[in-house]
């Protein structure tokens, strides 16, 4: 997915994100599927926290997410999904066309409501053939949450996502795992390390066979 904007105090907490509000963060959510339906749904997504403005009262993201679903769910519609906040006097907007937004109404079937859903179809639920499949892509979108008063941190917690024409073409849902971004320095070491790997086996290759008495 996307490269990070930065990392510093904010931070991955186990299954929480932790944003301070002067330190911009990105991180990468691995969705998959419980229960019936579940085979094979899955999705990834990037989200950027850009930072605080207007006295830390606005938080603004940006994001990118795709419907990496395969086998049985391979023709499934990502069409929604959604995570909790640790504040939530705040006000909702959104960008993209994907994708709106809700607050406080976003009841994802069987995980019950969350804080904040973004969904494709007329509710969290999915439905109406929205949603995005498999051959779409990663689609962007960002949003802002407007606070009623200054914060110095928030924290993300329970992720979840929803799809629709799953496995036996049934609907499913189930949560993210968030995981950090590796730094450039950790794609050099293995990109070199890759390399060395490649070297190693067509220097193998190019040895002269040694005939046999």
């Amino acid at each position: 997915m996307s490269a990070p904007v930065s990392a510093a105090t904010s931070s991955i907490m186990g299954s929480s994100i932790f944003l301070d509000a002067s330190d911009p963060f990105s991180f990468n959510v691995d969705f998959a599927a419980q229960g019936a339906n579940s085979s094979g749904a899955e999705g990834e997504a990037t989200f950027n926290f850009l930072g605080a403005s207007s006295n830390n009262k606005v938080f603004s993201f940006s994001y990118n997410i795709a419907n990496t679903s395969t086998g049985a769910s391979a023709n499934s519609r990502l069409g929604a999904f959604g995570f909790n906040t640790s504040v939530d006097n705040y006000t909702l907007a959104t960008t993209g066309t994907a994708f709106s937004g809700m607050k406080n109404g976003g009841n994802f079937n069987g995980l019950g409501v969350h804080d904040l859903c973004f969904y494709a179809g007329p509710n969290c639920n999915g439905g109406g053939n929205n949603g995005i499949n498999v051959a779409l892509g990663e689609v962007n979108g960002g949003f802002t949450l407007t606070f009623a008063s200054s914060q110095s941190s928030l924290t993300l917690t329970d992720f979840v996502a929803r799809w629709q024409a799953a496995q036996n073409n049934g609907s499913t849902s189930g949560f993210g795992v968030p995981k950090a971004i590796p730094e450039a320095s950790t794609w050099a070491m293995l990109m070199i390390g890759f390399g060395g790997i490649g070297l190693t086996v067509r220097s193998r290759r190019r040895q002269p066979q040694v005939a046999l008495a």
